[in-house]
């Protein structure tokens, strides 16, 4: 089974104010160029796994970032979010960036339109589970299109800790952490051949389990020490990023996919 945490509802009213807090002070131009200076693991996935002779579309967009980054770098990219407000704003910034409105769930496209679908942090927030929107995008995909994704992993560390402190029902339901062969699983069943899983992140894994004090939901954790991110580089430099403990330590799955039947 999946783990369960609970705490903000994963809401239009969320999603909202969640891009407004990552955001800050900074200008929407301003974190693009910010972000697109500290690409890791994501963009090694996407040139190894995207045509650029392909439509390509990204669900649950947010603010936009990987739309305006790929298309950059040559990719025929668009990207629907259901937060009509962040959507409105990317278009004050950028007019012509191909975002829009829309349902993962209910796709306002036709069958097989894409080559490519990805989606980042996104589909752990169903509470009724992925498959939904996992055969949503297997309807927009062509035969053979490629879908990468990432969720958040249920990985050893969270299962052992999870088994001796069992996370506490506060707030209302956020997200889920998969283990890897249950976001298989889910992929499988919705049409997915897979090609490829891959555990990363697992300094964030580290900070949150361990080194943030936990807040009431709806809140904002505070980082223990004021050196975190100095910590963090430290650690994902060293042993942790290796190939076992990657694999206990990591936040992360990314996984890639590729579409070899309708459902």
């Amino acid at each position: 089974m999946p783990l369960k945490a609970f705490s903000h509802k994963a809401d239009f009213d969320f999603w909202e104010n969640n891009w407004k807090v990552v955001l800050g002070n900074k200008s929407l131009p301003d974190y693009y160029l910010d972000f697109e200076k500290n690409l890791r693991i994501k963009k090694i996935f996407f040139e190894k796994y995207l045509s650029r002779k392909e439509k390509i579309i990204e669900g649950g967009c947010g603010l936009g970032v990987w739309v305006y980054l790929l298309g950059k770098m040559g990719y025929d990219i668009e990207g629907v979010d259901f937060a009509e407000e962040t959507i409105n704003f990317i278009k004050t910034n950028f007019p012509a960036l191909p975002v829009k409105k829309g349902n993962i769930l209910a796709l306002e496209y036709p069958n097989s339109y894409f080559g490519a679908y990805i989606s980042l942090g996104v589909l752990e927030h169903f509470e009724k589970g992925p498959l939904p929107a996992l055969k949503e995008a297997n309807r927009v995909l062509k035969e053979k299109g490629v879908i990468i994704l990432s969720i958040p992993y249920f990985n050893f560390l969270r299962r052992t800790k999870n088994f001796f402190l069992p996370r506490k029902e506060k707030g209302e339901f956020y997200q889920y952490f998969y283990k890897s062969e249950e976001i298989n699983h889910y992929l499988k069943q919705a049409g997915f051949r897979i090609i490829r899983s891959y555990p990363y992140n697992p300094a964030k894994c580290l900070r949150d389990e361990f080194l943030r004090k936990r807040e009431r939901p709806g809140k904002v954790g505070r980082a223990v020490f004021k050196n975190e991110e100095k910590i963090s580089f430290f650690l994902i430099r060293t042993v942790i990023n290796s190939f076992i403990p990657r694999r206990i330590f990591a936040h992360s799955l990314m996984v890639v996919a590729e579409k070899n039947k309708y459902v």
